[in-house]
């Protein structure tokens, strides 16, 4: 226990509460042989979580509360109410631990203490001891949990008032966030109301109580057609039509009495053209003092519009009169406003046996409930509707279909909702017609899908026998690249030679010099051997290239024309790649010019040229990531651009 006293004492208090916290579990653990511990939190609203733990995987809080039910419903809670120890062996058998056996069975745990985290006199949570042993425990032991409890509690009081500063601190901060931002809208706004003031398409004037105008927008000047300053010496009423200079008097009244007036009116330009207007007034504060603000609207279209919209609307009645359907309008109370449609008349009905009736006077019982409730659904949903309607008439069995849709006012209220009723009973028929012979194709395609499926069958087993064939052919493709390796690495020897042996004749020409016809000699005999040996290296790339183009290119086209899954493709696009660049110059140039580059390197640096990322060569050449990504860092080194900001691809590309 002294140990355990002295190592808690050397913790530094001036840490953080969590990590304070979990140094305290960690002196316990070593201490005490402890082998985990965790601290439970009981939060302001009496619920338990997971604060900190030790020696335990990160994972484990969370899996402790996956568990769908309270934590204080442990033992913990009786550590917390009791403010006492509580001690389990063999926890599999508690039955309080019952929802989470499945999270500690893996730690074989034999022995669990819930320590009470005392704080005058309440429990602010527990921490939990967990022994793979089953151990006693003395009451010296019990002690001095107890007193290590204490200590936690206050360091998770300290962590409760350091979140309350922090929240504080921040709601402070959201404050004065939310103060600038209000002045700065503020100031925005002003902005905006001499942006909107300027830019408005209506006529704005603000007058003084006896009718002067005291500020005017752009738009009033170019309607009334007078200069800012003209504007400014005028009354509102020098702009008003004579016949209507009661209406601006009473726009006095009312602004300054009600605060609102609204009417239509007839204005007059400079040029003394008179015009259609609508007018809104209310009390406006100007400079700081109460003004009459009047919002003129040049109305001038919309009238001729309105006489145009009449016109339409008759056109509208001709064309419902003239129509194959039935089409109504029906008020909330489900009174008929308007009725039409030549198919009224196989009904028997006119259009004024219908307008002015209820549906309850033209169908009555049940039909008419039935009606009403949809008339109600598009009245409040504002959507339009439409249903299949069977019925039976003059003994035959007949479809309408129905559509019902909400009709609104100039003011976007729905008022009415039309209906339309068009005979389908033919079209019906044409569709059952065509299920019958939808059904019919239906078999007709399962009979076809067994077909496809035996010979799908077929066609698995030939893919078997052509994979095969593709092993028989990369295995002659591996004998065929260590044949090249095997002659490549004998030219490169017999180049070092050759170069050995023409560092050998420099010297001797430099002993030698006063012999000019033996030194002739030997330069013709060093031509004669060199010339061999370029006709050695030609021979062996003409037959390399006959070999490759005879031998195996027409069975890499052969399976290539063959049907294969994407990843047979792409291996076999990389292997005639491969096999072109066997016969090409390239990897020879490459090897030539980098003599210390790997076989395998050489591989890796063929297939980055032709763009493939690293996880795809690794796929490609069952190699891991890394591995490629090592071979990628020896090419950089060896091609001379490590640490540089060069693109190995563009590097490679350039070795023409």
């Amino acid at each position: 226990m002294q140990k355990l006293h002295k190592a808690i004492t050397e913790i530094d208090v001036l840490s953080p509460p969590k990590i304070y916290i979990e140094k305290i579990l960690e002196a316990i653990c070593e201490n005490l042989a402890y082998s985990f511990c965790t601290v439970i939190q009981v939060d302001a609203q009496g619920k338990g979580s997971m604060f900190a733990c030790y020696n335990l995987p990160k994972d484990y809080p969370e899996k402790v509360h996956s568990v769908k039910v309270p934590v204080l419903s442990s033992p913990s809670g009786e550590a917390v109410e009791t403010c006492r120890v509580v001690v389990v062996h063999d926890p599999l058998s508690e039955a309080r631990l019952a929802p989470w056996y499945g999270v500690i069975r893996p730690y074989n745990i034999k022995t669990m203490v819930w320590v009470p985290l005392l704080s005058k006199g309440q429990a602010l949570g527990t921490y939990v001891l967990y022994d793979t042993q089953i151990r006693d425990i003395s009451e010296e032991e019990l002690q001095s949990l107890e007193q290590i409890g204490v200590m936690v509690s206050i360091a998770i009081t300290s962590n409760q008032y350091v979140d309350q500063l922090n929240q504080k601190t921040k709601e402070l901060e959201d404050e004065i966030i939310e103060r600038k931002c209000a002045e700065e809208a503020l100031r925005e706004s002003e902005k905006q109301y001499r942006g909107i003031f300027n830019a408005a398409m209506d006529s704005f004037l603000i007058c003084d109580f006896n009718g002067n105008v005291v500020e005017a927008n752009p738009q009033a000047c170019a309607t009334y057609g007078y200069s800012y300053e003209e504007l400014m010496r005028l009354s509102g009423k020098d702009v008003v039509h004579p016949d209507y200079y009661h209406l601006f008097e009473q726009f006095l009244r009312d602004v300054q009495t009600t605060g609102e007036f609204h009417a239509e009116s007839v204005d007059v330009r400079k040029d003394g053209t008179p015009f259609n207007i609508e007018v809104r007034g209310r009390m406006f504060d100007y400079n700081g003092e109460p003004h009459l603000l009047a919002v003129v609207r040049d109305i001038t279209e919309r009238r001729c519009a309105e006489g145009v919209a009449q016109e339409s609307e008759e056109r509208y009645r001709r064309l419902v009169e003239s129509s194959d359907d039935m089409i109504f309008s029906v008020d909330r109370a489900g009174v008929f406003k308007t009725a039409g449609g030549m198919r009224l008349r196989e009904f028997g009905l006119r259009p004024e046996d219908v307008v002015g009736r209820s549906l309850d006077d033209l169908f009555g019982g049940q039909d008419a409930k039935r009606y009403q409730e949809r008339h109600r659904q598009v009245f409040e949903n504002g959507a339009a509707m439409t249903y299949e309607h069977p019925f039976e008439f003059a003994g035959k069995t007949k479809t309408d279909l129905t559509t019902i849709y909400p009709i609104k006012d100039r003011r976007g209220v729905i008022e009415l909702v039309g209906v339309i009723c068009r005979d389908i009973t033919a079209r019906k028929h044409a569709e059952e017609a065509l299920q019958k012979a939808h059904d019919k194709l239906e078999r007709r395609v399962e009979d076809r899908t067994a077909k496809l499926a035996k010979a799908n069958e077929q066609l698995k087993q030939e893919i078997d026998e052509r994979k095969r064939g593709e092993k028989a052919l990369q295995k002659a493709h591996d004998e065929l690249e260590r044949r090249v390796e095997e002659r490549t690495a004998q030219l490169s020897k017999a180049n070092k030679e050759l170069l050995n042996e023409i560092t050998d004749r420099k010297h001797a020409e430099q002993a030698l010099e006063t012999q000019a016809n033996e030194l002739e000699e030997v330069n013709s005999a060093l031509r004669v051997l060199l010339k061999r040996r370029d006709e050695d290296k030609r021979e062996l790339e003409e037959k390399v290239l006959f070999n490759v183009k005879e031998l195996v290119v027409p069975y890499v086209e052969k399976v290539k024309k063959s049907p294969l899954d994407a990843r047979q493709m792409a291996c076999l696009t990389i292997l005639e790649s491969n096999l072109n660049d066997i016969i090409s110059p390239f990897s020879h140039r490459l090897s030539h010019k980098y003599l210390n580059l790997t076989p395998a390197e050489i591989q890796v640096a063929n297939l980055v040229k032709q763009g493939k990322t690293s996880k795809e060569i690794a796929e490609l050449l069952n190699l891991s990531t890394r591995t490629i990504e090592s071979h990628r860092k020896n090419i950089r080194k060896k091609t001379g651009i490590k640490n540089t900001k060069a693109n190995l691809r563009t590097q490679l590309l350039s070795i023409q």
